[in-house]
């Protein structure tokens, strides 16, 4: 039978049975006559009875609904409605399982592989490590990458990952969890744009490196910038990509600013005793397994001036179940019994990030002696809102997480449009204050610049901006005050003239 008369999409015909083909017709002459009936709310009522219509349907319906929509509703109803295409998409991409069953097909992210990928990653959506990964095996699954439609926050478009890697681009992926987290937290659009491409992004200036981490490695992969800590790149590979990362030259990648030898680096340490911590960073050291991250201890705990092992990591967010692997506490033992101090540094961006699944890990982890604190990003578009952070902080306090960066933007080649000024940078600090408690005050609102980690103070009546230097390569520039003339827009030190 042809149904092209009821405007079913032609390249689904292929993939769909006779049964869900009139399942098809049938909710194609519901929604258009649904749709159509005359109404007196307002158009945005209307446009909402699309959204709540379309949330009734699976998966299959859902992906012809949204061509039929596009194709029969006018312009200015819904293909214009920038909220509306997304939710609709969102129903569409967030129905993986469905898809699986109503196309028979098992749709997935293909990552390219990494001299990391022999050294043990773990499948992101397995916790245990039940599987290694190799290069040939999807981290996680979702759309393949030369056929998906990345709906973008500024308009749906075709992408593939040719372009992306054409452009120089970080790859696109998220975990399922992660994608399960953006539709059920309520906060759709702003988790969305942490971790899908954006138009902005082909075109956003600024440089690779803005914290001149090449200029303090000191042995491959070991960066030591500040005389107590050592910055250690284990792997360029995380469970999803940020699009604002700093490290756009590293993740994803083949890098070989990736530790090669960590007898080496432990070496180097063993000849610093004024370093007294070592931050495992990359990439997301929770990528690797946890076998891997045990030959890596094998090096530091032996090293008797080391105090603690830091982890920096965002699979809280984006894959918490990791934590759920049985090996990982007999790894924070090790750490407790070679008379050190655990630490994981959490990556909370957003109070919409913070799932059920990532509290009851941390507090499982907590219990076992593991300290945390979290880092966050001041990103336009997603939490350039002082009710949302200090939300975000409230909560991570209540979980027993230590608010205790608040970052800047960079200005990041690929990145820079989530910069926020620093005089709404400051307001929004101001507001988070205004709103905690004194024992939730712990964050510093910080730039991470070249010369140092820069506290941003105020903005004076004088119209100049304060701040005071919490790290410095110069070990007698610690806690130096100083200001500069503000500049309206301003979003990083070298915006602000000096004198």
């Amino acid at each position: 039978m042809d149904f092209s008369c009821f405007g079913y999409h032609p390249d689904l015909e292929s993939r769909l049975t006779f049964q869900e083909k009139w399942v098809l017709v049938f909710t194609r002459v519901r929604l258009v006559t649904q749709c159509r009936q005359p109404d007196s709310a307002s158009r945005a009522a209307q446009k909402r009875r699309i959204i709540l219509l379309s949330l009734k349907l699976n998966y299959t319906e859902s992906l012809v609904a949204h061509q039929l929509l596009v194709q029969t509703l006018p312009g200015d109803q819904f293909r214009s409605t920038r909220w509306g295409e997304s939710a609709m998409t969102n129903k569409m991409l967030g129905r993986s399982a469905q898809a699986r069953v109503a196309t028979g097909r098992r749709p997935v992210v293909e990552i390219p592989s990494s001299s990391q990928d022999q050294q043990g990653v773990v499948h992101a959506d397995n916790p245990g490590g039940a599987g290694l990964r190799t290069s040939s095996r999807p981290i996680a699954h979702g759309l393949r990458p030369h056929t998906a439609v990345m709906n973008f926050i500024e308009g749906a478009r075709a992408i593939t990952e040719s372009e992306l890697q054409a452009n120089n681009i970080t790859q696109y992926h998220a975990t399922n969890f992660y994608r399960d987290q953006i539709t059920n937290s309520g906060y759709y659009d702003q988790l969305k744009y942490i971790v899908e491409p954006t138009i902005a992004e082909f075109k956003s200036p600024g440089s690779l490196d803005t914290s001149g981490e090449h200029d303090n490695t000191v042995v491959p992969g070991l960066q030591h910038k500040y005389a107590q800590t050592g910055l250690l790149l284990v792997t360029d590979r995380c469970a999803s990509y940020c699009r604002y990362c700093f490290r756009k030259r590293i993740v994803g990648k083949d890098s070989d600013e990736i530790a090669p030898d960590f007898a080496r680096v432990a070496q180097y340490i063993a000849g610093h005793p004024e370093m007294t911590n070592v931050l495992l960073s990359g990439g997301d050291p929770f990528v690797l397994s946890t076998a891997k991250l045990g030959k890596i201890l094998d090096h530091l705990l032996p090293i008797p001036h080391l105090e603690s092992i830091r982890f920096g990591t965002k699979i809280v967010a984006f894959a918490p179940r990791r934590f759920e692997d049985p090996a990982l506490p007999a790894l924070f033992r090790r750490i407790s019994e070679a008379g050190k101090t655990a630490v994981i540094v959490a990556h909370f961006d957003h109070i919409g990030e913070i799932s059920v699944d990532a509290e009851r890990n941390i507090r499982a982890l907590r219990a076992q002696g593991v300290q945390f604190l979290n880092q966050s990003v001041l990103l336009a578009k997603v939490n350039d809102d002082p009710e949302i952070l200090a939300a975000t902080f409230a909560k991570c306090h209540q979980m027993g997480v230590r608010p205790y960066y608040l970052f800047q933007g960079r200005p990041v080649k690929g990145a820079s449009h989530f910069q926020v000024s620093l005089r709404r940078g400051i307001e929004i600090a101001r507001g988070i204050n205004r709103r905690l408690s004194g024992i939730q005050k712990t964050f510093k609102y910080i730039m991470s610049h070249y010369t140092g980690k820069i506290e941003v103070l105020d903005l004076g009546a004088d119209g100049r901006v304060y701040m005071r230097y919490h790290q410095n390569k110069i070990p007698e520039e610690l806690g130096k005050v100083f200001s500069r003339r503000h500049v309206e827009g301003a979003c990083w030190l070298d915006d602000l003239p000096e004198g």
